[in-house]
C-alpha cells in the first residue's frame, strides 16, 4: 500500500508535459484523487482517475495514468497498475519520468505472474478457497494475496484474471505455480468447485418434478388427492431463477351417488421466479413465487331444469338442485413454493434432488354455455352458468424433483 500511495502521490513531480497546459477536468480528477488519497479513500480516488482516463482528453495524459497506476497497485490490481504505468511511459516526453515508469513497471513484472481460473461455463459466480502455498515475505504481496483470498470467499465471476506475486497457491485444492512475467491457467470442474456450483451455474436447467396434490376450500371438498407431474425449464439470470413450467394432473374427485370419478385434462402452463440459497454442504432451499393458467376439471355445480331444454348452474350446490353436474374451469393460479435440494456435481454436469412443497391459489370460472356427462342417469346434458358464479380453493403440492444441468 506504501508504495502505491507514494507513487499516486508522486504524481506532484510528474505535472503537465512541458508546454502543455492539463485540461481542466483532468487537473480536477487528479487534484480530488490527491485529496481522497490522503483522506485513504483510495477506492473514490481510483473510481475518479478511472472516469477522466476514459475521456479523450484524460487517455492522453501520462501524469494521469501515472496516478492511476498508484491507485491502482494500491487497490492490489498489480496487472492494471503495471499496464498503467506502461501507459504513462509512452504518453511522456519526459526521459527521466519515462524511466520511472518503466522501472515501476518492469519491477511489478518481475514480482507477479497472471493466473485465470475457469469453470466448465463461462459466466459462473462461484464462491472460491484461495490459498498461498508458498512463504510470502514481502508485506505487501501477503496484504494483497490475504484480500484477494477474503474477496473470493463472497463469490467471483469466472473466468477470473488476476496477477499473483509468484509462488504456489491452492485454488479449491488445486495446486497451480504463478511465475514471473508468466500466465497461468487453472480450470474448475464441477465437483472442483463443489456444491456452490450449481448454484452458481448460469446455464438453463431442466427439472423434473412428481408428487401428489389436491384443493380444499367450501366448493373443492369432493376433490381427493391427484397425481401430479411438472416439467419446467429454468435459466439463472442476475441471481435469479427464472423458470416456465408445464404441469399435468389426474385429477380425481367423487361424484355424489357416483363414487370417484377423474379426468386426465387437468394442464397448466406458467412462470416462476425464485432464488437459489445454499445453506450449508449441498444442500440448497429455493424459495419460488409462480403463477400458472390452465384447466380444473371436476368443479361441482349445482344445476336445474330439463336435461332437453339445457341446465342453468351455480358453483354453490344444494340439496334442493336437480342435477349434480361435473365441469370444468379456466382458472388462474398464482403459487408459492419451497423447496430443498441435495445437490451433487459431476465434471461438466450437476445433479439435484429434493422435495417442494407449494401453496396454490385458484381463482377459476366454469366454462359456459358448456357439455358434462351426468353419470348417475348415463347421459351428456348441456349445461350455462350464471354470469357471477367463481371457483375458489387453496391447492397443496407435495413433489419430489430432480434437477439437471448440463453443457
Amino acid at each position: 500500500m506504501i508504495l502505491g500511495l507514494l507513487t499516486l502521490l508522486s504524481t506532484l513531480a510528474w505535472g503537465a508535459e512541458p508546454g502543455q497546459a492539463e485540461d481542466a477536468a483532468v487537473q480536477h480528477a487528479m487534484d480530488q484523487a490527491k485529496l481522497f488519497t490522503r483522506r485513504g479513500w483510495v477506492e473514490d480516488a481510483r473510481a475518479e482517475l478511472e472516469a477522466a482516463a476514459a475521456t479523450p482528453a484524460g487517455a492522453e495524459s501520462a501524469a494521469l495514468w501515472w496516478a492511476l497506476a498508484g491507485a491502482r497497485l494500491t487497490l492490489c490490481d498489480a496487472e492494471g497498475a503495471w499496464l498503467a504505468a506502461e501507459r504513462a511511459a509512452a504518453l511522456t516526453k519526459d526521459e527521466a519520468a519515462r524511466a520511472e515508469a518503466l522501472t515501476f513497471a518492469a519491477d511489478l513484472r518481475g514480482q507477479h505472474g497472471v493466473l485465470t481460473v475457469s469453470a466448465p461455463h463461462d459466466g459462473m459466480f462461484s464462491r472460491l478457497q484461495l490459498e498461498p502455498q508458498s512463504m510470502l515475505l514481502n508485506p505487501e504481496h501477503k496484504r494483497c494475496v490475504e484480500a484477494l483470498s477474503l474477496t473470493w470467499t463472497h463469490g467471483v465471476s469466472l473466468p477470473a484474471r488476476v496477477a499473483l506475486p509468484q509462488g504456489e497457491y491452492a485454488v479449491q485444492g488445486q495446486t497451480v505455480t504463478v511465475s514471473p512475467s508468466a500466465e497461468s491457467s487453472l480450470p474448475l470442474s464441477m465437483s472442483q468447485l463443489g456444491a456452490k456450483g450449481f448454484s452458481a451455474l448460469q446455464v438453463s436447467r431442466l427439472e423434473l418434478a412428481s408428487g401428489v396434490s389436491t384443493l380444499f376450500g367450501p366448493q373443492a371438498a369432493h376433490y381427493a388427492p391427484s397425481l401430479e407431474l411438472q416439467v419446467a425449464f429454468t435459466q439463472p439470470v442476475a441471481g435469479w431463477l427464472i423458470g416456465a413450467t408445464v404441469d399435468w394432473s389426474a385429477r380425481s374427485w367423487v361424484m355424489v351417488e357416483a363414487g370417484p370419478a377423474g379426468s386426465a385434462r387437468s394442464v397448466a402452463g406458467g412462470l416462476r421466479l425464485g432464488r437459489e440459497l445454499m445453506i450449508g454442504g449441498p444442500l440448497a432451499l429455493r424459495p419460488t413465487l409462480g403463477y400458472r393458467y390452465g384447466v380444473i376439471p371436476g368443479v361441482a355445480l349445482g344445476c336445474v331444469g330439463g336435461s332437453g331444454e339445457g341446465l342453468s348452474c351455480d358453483t354453490s350446490p344444494a340439496p334442493s338442485d336437480d342435477w349434480a353436474v361435473y365441469a370444468s374451469a379456466l382458472a388462474h393460479i398464482p403459487s408459492a413454493e419451497l423447496s430443498m435440494n441435495y445437490r451433487r456435481a459431476g465434471r461438466t454436469t450437476a445433479l439435484g434432488l429434493g422435495v417442494r412443497a407449494g401453496v396454490d391459489l385458484v381463482l377459476g370460472a366454469p366454462q359456459s354455455p358448456g357439455t358434462a356427462q351426468v353419470t348417475t342417469r348415463e347421459l351428456t346434458v348441456v349445461y350455462t352458468v350464471v354470469d357471477d358464479a367463481a371457483f375458489r380453493a387453496v391447492g397443496l403440492r407435495m413433489l419430489a424433483e430432480v434437477s439437471v444441468a448440463f453443457r
